[in-house]
């Protein structure tokens, strides 16, 4: 997939989450559409809303509530955003799609670390006397990858620990002397 510049891109989707405004370069959007039924994975970090099945094709979900540190996700994030990458279509939970609009941004100088909400967060603009915050695709499912790869490995190192000290406790475990 091509990485879009956010400054030559003549359209935005502008969107609420809670209280603030964010925009994303239109051509990085598949579509929106209503939030669908999603399908809880157990035991994943609370970045992945679920799994969602629609047009033959089964996809990640994200919180947007969640990528931001504002809470947990919540049922006001009631639209999805479905955008493309090269592993294929994913989705973001927002609360409210603004529309399309032609916007002129001030891009950040400095870029954050990758896998950090600065590096989403690459530029800003005004719209209709609001501040909206520009963020990069890419760097938003880099970020969430990046955290769910994190917690899943948590997850792992846990399970060892765990199997240890239950073959310990049983008696099983190989002793070296």
């Amino acid at each position: 997939m091509q990485q879009i510049d956010l400054t030559y891109s003549d359209k935005y989707c502008v969107f609420r989450s809670g209280d603030d405004r964010f925009c994303i370069p239109a051509p990085s959007i598949r579509n929106v559409g209503p939030r669908p039924v999603l399908c809880r994975l157990p035991m994943t970090d609370d970045v992945l809303a679920g799994v969602a099945h629609e047009q033959r094709e089964f996809f990640p979900v994200y919180s947007f509530r969640v990528i931001r540190g504002v809470g947990l996700q919540s049922q006001k994030e009631q639209q999805m955003l479905v955008l493309s990458a090269d592993s294929g279509p994913w989705g973001l939970l927002i609360d409210e799609v603004h529309g399309l609009e032609s916007l002129e941004l001030s891009l950040n100088s400095h870029r954050g670390q990758s896998g950090t909400w600065s590096a989403i967060c690459v530029g800003s603009t005004a719209f209709k006397d609001q501040v909206v915050t520009a963020i990069d695709s890419q760097n938003v499912l880099e970020f969430v990858q990046e955290r769910l790869s994190q917690s899943w490995n948590q997850a792992r190192q846990h399970a060892v620990e765990l199997s240890h000290t239950s073959q310990i406790e049983s008696g099983d475990a190989v002793h070296t002397g």
